[in-house]
């Protein structure tokens, strides 16, 4: 739980035929975990197999604003309180990991 007793949950964003979201994604999530440690994980990956699901998938994750794989939303309670952008590995709050 975060200070405020919310929940802190934390979306990533990847797709299995991501090459950085298998190589750099494991080195992310660690770092969110040592930043959030008391966070819950949540998965979306974008598919191709599929064509009406990944692009339906497609407008959400553009809907979400994610130009680059793998990308987090940190949500306390129901707020975004944070992004983590694989590209530039720096976070909405202007904090660089």
């Amino acid at each position: 739980m975060s200070a405020q007793g919310a929940e802190v949950t934390i979306v990533r964003y990847g797709a299995p035929w991501c090459r950085s979201c298998r190589t750099i994604g494991p080195q992310l999530q660690a770092l969110a975990v040592e930043r959030w440690p008391e966070a819950t994980f949540y998965e979306l990956s974008l598919v191709r197999n599929g064509k009406a699901a990944g692009e339906r998938m497609f407008r959400h994750y553009k809907a979400r604003g994610v130009v680059s794989m793998p990308f987090f939303e940190v949500f306390v309670g129901a707020e975004l309180v944070d992004t983590l952008d694989a590209r530039t590995l720096e976070l909405r709050s202007g904090d660089r990991l």
